[in-house]
């Protein structure tokens, strides 16, 4: 023991002082501790612990998330936008060192959770509508298990002002406006829709007769937004969606004048 752990300790010094070595971390487990460490030369980092060593894919430092028994959760970076971010949980036990396959929906946004199934790692989906979460199981597997949409909570969703405060995308992906929405547009045109919405440019308030919010595609703000709006009248909702090649597209049947905010996202996006 007292070997292996003046190896790890020895192995890991002479890495993080080396003119190559950007940082390093330690973290404790029960079978003792877990460094971490990156190779500014590389895109991957070293994990050192009891008598074993493993690489991760990495642009940047990983995160440590979190631990779970003997295992701890790390969140590297691919050094992309297109898919920023993916996990992979590492184990140091009786059994050695070991990791599991990368996973994750390519969002950076994951956050552990305790659940009924288990200390779950819960994000958001890239691409589509709706939350993922992932379970860490006894054979260094990962089981990815569909959340769906994330209830809203609000009450009355006809009641435009009570959808104040909240940003485009919180309502396109509202489980209880879904079905409004698919009244207007095809499925294809909703998740089109909520992608185009995912970085909030403002949050819904009055705009004339309606109460609206817009928002934009992550990585192309400049080229494609959507906004979403809701009658102060009658509840009804309208969408819009803009893209740089394709202009503005409106869906749904408005019972009187745009909303301004709407008709400036038509016209040149938002």
């Amino acid at each position: 023991m007292f070997r292996s752990l003046f190896i790890l300790f020895a192995t890991a010094f002479a890495l993080t002082n080396s003119a190559h070595a950007d940082e390093a971390v330690t973290v404790m487990t029960p079978s003792g501790p877990l460094v971490i460490a990156k190779v500014d030369s590389d895109l991957e980092a070293m994990i050192f612990g009891g008598n074993g060593s493993l690489r991760v894919n990495t642009a940047y430092m990983p995160d440590v998330l979190g631990t779970q028994e003997d295992s701890v959760l790390l969140r590297t970076s691919t050094g992309g936008t297109a898919c920023s971010s993916l996990y992979v949980w590492v184990t140091l036990n009786d059994a050695g060192l070991r990791k599991t396959e990368e996973f994750g929906t390519c969002s950076d946004l994951g956050e552990l959770q305790a659940t009924a199934e288990g200390t779950m790692l819960v994000m958001p989906r890239m691409g589509t509508a709706g939350t993922a979460g992932y379970v860490l199981n006894a054979d260094n597997t990962v089981t990815e298990i569909e959340l769906g949409l994330a209830p809203s909570g609000i009450a009355d969703v006809k009641d435009a002002s009570a959808w104040a405060g909240e940003a485009a995308y919180s309502v396109l992906t509202a489980p209880e406006m879904e079905a409004a929405l698919l009244e207007i547009m095809s499925w294809s045109d909703l998740e089109k829709v909520r992608n185009a919405s995912a970085v909030s440019s403002d949050t819904m308030s009055q705009d004339g007769e309606w109460f609206f919010a817009g928002g934009c595609m992550p990585h192309m703000c400049n080229e494609i937004s959507a906004g979403v709006a809701i009658s102060a009248n009658d509840g009804r909702v309208i969408a819009g969606y803009w893209s740089k090649d394709d202009r503005g597209e409106l869906f749904g049947k408005p019972d009187t004048t745009l909303p301004n905010g709407m008709r400036e996202l038509l016209a040149s996006g938002y």
